[in-house]
């Protein structure tokens, strides 16, 4: 490997230091969460409504909007659905039995007559109309052109302002054909499923050269591959996704054993001698819970971390090989938005956060964050040329050209290696993009 290709780890921007946790303020929850990505991402709106509309537009104060007449406003988008459950609300009713309480995490909800989406800033939560709500993420920080209709908190939107597009460089190829191998959801916690880790040992022993000869169009793949990234879901079981609330308290409190880690230290170790191994934190796993999730310590896995090629990281993560920058999440910032866009898949889903310029808006109301932080870790201050994302269902990719960008954005779905057992290749020359799975002989 040349210097210039050598993989550089970029994840400053989501480590969460000791010196900002002392500066939490909890009284405030995460009102200083929202006002931050508010002020951040406004200023970009701002620019944008500028050159639509004029250099001397601003933003309307909310409580000081003229009625009847066309304004610009901007603020945090909230949506309401009304088959949204609450287990909160469930637990409350006393003669409802716990065992028909629910987690409905990764169910999609249904549209109803009841979904509402709104605008809101620190003082004041409007009412939004003509806008489709299906096509907006929760928690985004969006702008509108439009009216307050007289006497109500209505407002009528003519258009929708989003940031000012972050710009893509362009990727330059550098160095001889090299591949990243990028896999997800092993869920080692599933040991009922023994086929799950029959096609893990045959992944092994495909990149040893174990496993007999190759088609010399698919030998490349296993020979010039030097970086390995797991987008999380290690430990994280399908038992999580059961429906009632007592089987997923049990499940949560049946902890992950030693047995289970020194196997998973096996598994990342013999990987890490054969290249850079990147294990990403993600729900379920051994790491912080909230968002962004921070990294394991090294300490669990010891055996793979004295090969000098395991990397612990964050939940997003971002690292470069070469020129090209790759950034993904473990997943749940996906299923998060799913639920309440109904009828979108997960590379449409990806293209919406880029339009937002955030990794995860739905945290903190879905995905959980960390109280009281005053910095929004997960927007995003550029784009990557790879946009990754873990535990999906299926494999796909697109790509997606930022407003005004000749460059595209190159966006991964990643499927669970338990559901599919497959991994994909990214070719780090050419950004050449393969599936392959592993059948059984």
């Amino acid at each position: 490997m040349t210097q210039s290709d050598r993989f550089i780890e970029c994840n400053k921007n989501f480590r969460i230091t000791g010196e900002a946790l002392s500066k939490r303020n909890l009284d405030s929850q995460y009102a200083f969460l929202y006002q931050d990505r508010q002020r951040r991402l406004g200023e970009r709106i701002l620019k944008v409504a500028k050159g639509l509309y004029g250099d001397d537009s601003e933003f309307a104060d909310f409580t000081n909007i003229e009625e009847d007449k066309e304004i610009l406003i901007f603020g945090v988008i909230i949506r309401k659905m009304g088959e949204r459950d609450s287990v909160l609300k469930q637990l409350n009713d006393e003669d409802i039995d716990l065992e028909e309480v629910v987690d409905t995490y990764y169910d999609v909800l249904d549209p109803s007559p009841q979904d509402r989406i709104f605008v809101e800033n620190s003082k004041q939560r409007l009412l939004l109309e003509d806008v489709d709500m299906y096509n907006i993420i929760s928690g985004s920080v969006l702008g509108f052109k439009g009216i307050l209709k007289g006497g109500t908190d209505i407002f009528k939107a003519n258009s929708v302002i989003y940031p000012k597009p972050l710009p893509v460089e362009r990727p330059m190829p550098t160095g001889p054909e090299k591949f990243i191998c990028f896999t997800s959801g092993l869920s080692f916690r599933d040991n009922s499923e023994q086929s799950g880790l029959d096609f893990l040992d045959m992944m092994m022993m495909q990149f040893r050269g174990q496993n007999g000869p190759l088609p010399d169009a698919t030998k490349r793949f296993f020979d010039n591959t030097e970086t390995f990234v797991f987008a999380g879901g290690m430990f994280e079981s399908q038992c999580l996704r059961k429906k009632k609330f007592t089987d997923y308290v049990s499940v949560l409190t049946n902890h992950i054993t030693n047995d289970e880690v020194r196997v998973v230290d096996d598994y990342l170790n013999g990987f890490a001698q054969l290249g850079k191994t990147v294990v990403m934190a993600s729900k379920g796993d051994l790491c912080t819970f909230t968002m962004p999730q921070q990294p394991a310590f090294n300490a669990l896995y010891s055996k793979a971390h004295k090969s000098g090629n395991l990397l612990l990281t964050s939940n997003p993560t971002t690292f470069k090989i070469g020129n090209i920058t790759y950034s993904g999440t473990s997943g749940e910032n996906i299923w998060s938005i799913r639920k309440t866009m109904p009828g979108k898949n997960g590379l449409n889903i990806m293209q919406k956060t880029l339009e937002a310029q955030h990794y995860c808006p739905t945290c903190p109301d879905i995905v959980d964050g960390i109280p009281g932080l005053c910095h929004d870790y997960m927007i995003m201050e550029s784009y990557p040329q790879v946009y990754f994302c873990g535990n999906q269902k299926k494999f796909g990719w697109g790509n997606y050209y930022p407003p005004g960008s000749a460059n595209p954005i190159l966006l991964l779905s990643i499927p669970s290696f338990r559901e599919k057992n497959s991994v994909v290749f990214v070719n780090t020359r050419t950004l050449e993009i393969t599936e392959y799975i592993f059948k059984s002989l």
